[in-house]
């Protein structure tokens, strides 16, 4: 799912959450997750989860935070939304 993100008063931003695992084999708490913008730069990465569902109870306690969904102006920008590799 996209979400438009306020970035200042003025500019609304499109980022999508993603979920990731780390490659490191020997830690106890390998989940995070980070916030995309749509040029694909990572803006945000979580403190690390030992489970999946930790990584995606964090960005649910983000989304009820912090981020600010704006009616049409944000319905047009995932609309006409273009994210590189599937971002």
């Amino acid at each position: 799912m996209l979400w438009c993100i306020r970035e200042n008063k003025s500019k609304l931003i499109m980022a999508k959450f993603e979920i990731k695992k780390s490659d490191n084999k020997g830690i106890l708490q390998p989940w995070y997750f980070v916030l995309k913008a749509n040029n694909g730069e990572i803006i945000l990465q979580s403190e690390m989860y030992s489970t999946e569902q930790g990584a995606d109870n964090g960005i649910a306690a983000i989304k009820a935070a912090v981020i600010e969904i704006v009616d049409q102006e944000c319905e047009d920008l995932i609309n006409n939304a273009q994210f590189p590799n599937g971002v």
